[in-house]
């Protein structure tokens, strides 16, 4: 077996040492009825009012919901809603551990296409915005490309990194993987395989 590792925010919570043995008594594999699932529990989650919640709460699951019925709407939808955090809320601003997006995919998109456009940025307040919208269109894309991904071919755990849960109260509080488990909501899957912490 290979070397486990899930990133800083969740290794500095559970502690490094776990995440680096090849075999780990306390990551069990189980299968649990989404219904179960519960959103992660940190503050920036609860500024945007699905901490601790169900995963129907999370809120990309109403707009992969919408891209069942009109995919384009969805994307705006999404584009506007990602904008309106990464700026108004400055998500850009919040450390992943706190449930930000400090360093996450979108921010470090961002970064990657002033690379690319040779205007490399020393800090985030000057980005262009339409580098911004840019990266934010790529990130959607990406995103309902999962929806369109797990609705043809299924949800092919072989293809996706594990979903990692903790346990309290019967309920599964997710550390990662708020996406997939939305799609799989919005597909209708009763229940889905996760890595038990």
């Amino acid at each position: 077996m290979g070397i486990r590792y899930l990133g800083k925010s969740l290794r500095h919570q559970i502690g490094s040492w776990l995440f680096l043995v090849p075999w780990n008594p306390f990551m069990r594999l189980r299968t649990i009825p989404i219904a179960a699932v519960r959103c992660q529990e940190q503050p920036f989650s609860e500024r945007l009012g699905f901490s601790g919640k169900p995963i129907e709460y999370f809120p990309p699951c109403r707009f992969y919901e919408l891209a069942l019925a009109d995919p384009q709407k969805a994307h705006a939808s999404f584009a506007d809603w990602l904008r309106s955090c990464l700026l108004d809320l400055e998500a850009w601003k919040v450390p992943q551990a706190e449930g930000g997006w400090q360093n996450g995919s979108l921010v470090r998109a961002i970064y990657e296409i002033h690379r690319e456009q040779g205007r490399a940025l020393t800090s985030f307040d000057l980005a262009d915005r339409a580098l911004i919208a840019q990266a934010i269109d790529q990130r959607v894309t990406y995103y309902l490309g999962l929806l369109t991904a797990i609705q043809e071919a299924g949800f092919k755990k072989s293809l996706y990194p594990p979903i990692y849960c903790r346990v309290r109260r019967d309920l599964f509080f997710l550390e990662n993987g708020h996406h997939r488990m939305s799609v799989l909501k919005v597909l209708g899957c009763p229940t889905v395989d996760v890595r038990v912490l």
